[in-house]
């Protein structure tokens, strides 16, 4: 896009300066936009990037696993009361994470979609996922 802008916008102010020759008053508006446009497109690489990280940490240890992110409650589940576990992309990213590893056990589990209905007992889940593998007791 910055590619673009950087193409388009020289010929645009270059336009509106041709319409402020020619007396039209309008030509101030656009050769001021695209003049402006073409600023940030060569200032921008210089521009703070935001931090796009999930603040999510994955903890594993030989008896369990555990989501924690400072502002959830922790999840974790122990390996011996997994029952399946499913892996679930989204269309949420790049800003969001977008790829999870959820285990499912009887009594809960560490994952972040929503209680387990007859839906997600039969195996498909309501986030798009799938069983990556099943482990019985």
């Amino acid at each position: 896009m910055r590619a673009f802008t950087l193409i388009v916008s020289p010929l645009f102010t270059a336009g509106g300066v041709a319409m402020i020759v020619d007396g039209q008053r309008s030509g101030w508006l656009v050769a001021g936009f695209f003049g402006l446009c073409l600023l940030v497109a060569l200032v921008e690489p210089w521009f703070p990037k935001p931090d796009v990280g999930s603040g999510y940490r994955l903890v594993i240890t030989p008896d369990e696993m555990a989501c924690e992110h400072p502002k959830r409650p922790r999840e974790a589940i122990r390996w011996s009361d997994v029952t399946r576990i499913w892996y679930v992309t989204t269309s949420d990213g790049p800003r969001f994470p977008d790829e999870w590893i959820l285990l499912e056990g009887e009594g809960g589990g560490a994952h972040s979609r929503p209680r387990r209905s007859a839906s997600t007992a039969s195996g498909t889940s309501s986030r798009g996922g799938s069983p990556a593998s099943t482990t019985g007791h």
